[in-house]
Parts: C-alpha cells; structure tokens; sequence
C-alpha cells in the first residue's frame, strides 16, 4: 500500500490594477459642457476639455486620486488595517483546516503510488482553487479601505458619469 508521509506548499499570488485608472491612461473629450467647466475650474486647461479617468476624477470632481489608488493596492494586499485585504484574507484561509491540501492529502492511500500521487494532486489542486475563490470574495471582510465616489467615461455621449459609491469594494 502507499499513502503520504509528508506535503509541503506555498502560496505564489500576485495582483494588478486596471491600467486605465492610473495615470497613463486613455484620455477622453469631455463633451459635456458643464463637466468640461468643472475641470477647468480644476485646472485643466484648454478649449477642448480630454482627461482620463486619473485625471478627471481629481481635477474635475476633487477626488483624491493618489489615496484611491494606494487603497486599491492595500485593498489587493494586506489592507489598510492589516486583515481586510485579498491577500490577508488568503493567508488567514490558508491557516484553516478546511484549506489545508495535507489534511486533505493525508487519509490518501492506495495499491499504486501513481495512484497516491495524482490523488495527492488533485486535492492540492482543489484546495488552492478553494483558497483563491474564499480569497477572492468581498463578503469575507475585504472592504473599508477607501470610501468616496469614482466617475467614469461613458463614450455614448461623452460625458463621465458617477459609479455607485466604493463601487469596487475597496
């Protein structure tokens, strides 16, 4: 018979954020007039009003743009209290028994040490597809690192049009 003696893992993660609200973003005219004003009254200048979504947000709606974004990344990471974020979240998953491939791996045994192997894989399989979906979900504490109201381009009419406050759940 073969089963495991042991099983040793680690967690390889990594995160982005959409290229399109940091600063290089694509610019757009800002067809509508009053929004257009807003900016200017902001401080961008020109007869014909283009921001993206970094600039518009700040200049045009006084969005603190740089706090948004270190909060996305904390939102992403550890947090801005140090359990609220994606990645705090995952480790704290990871320490639960439910998430934890060995236990899984152990009561694993079998005629054929292929067999063991590729059971042995498959639960280390389930387990990180597990681990990353309980990670992944807002509703377990992934929130409260920014507050605030976001505005984004709508090319239909050339306007940009307010999100649902914290619309990402940062």
């Amino acid at each position: 018979m073969w089963y495991l003696t042991g099983a040793s893992y680690r967690m390889d993660r990594g995160s982005n954020l959409n290229p399109n609200v940091l600063p290089g973003g694509p610019r757009f005219h800002v067809a509508d007039a009053t929004q257009a004003q807003e900016c200017r009254n902001g401080g961008l200048t020109g007869t014909s009003i283009h921001a993206n979504f970094y600039e518009f947000n700040p200049y045009c709606k006084g969005v603190a743009m740089d706090a948004m974004i270190t909060a996305a990344w904390a939102h992403e990471g550890f947090g801005s209290n140090g359990s609220n974020g994606h990645e705090s979240v995952g480790r704290y998953a990871a320490g639960q028994l439910a998430y934890d491939p060995y236990a899984a791996m152990e009561p694993i045994v079998a005629t054929q040490e292929l067999w063991v192997r590729e059971g042995a894989r498959q639960q280390a399989l389930d387990r990180g597809r597990d681990l990353s979906n309980y990670s992944a979900n807002h509703v377990n504490g992934i929130s409260g690192n920014w507050s605030g109201t976001l505005w984004a381009y709508n090319p239909s009419d050339g306007s940009f049009y307010a999100i649902a406050p914290n619309p990402f759940g940062i």
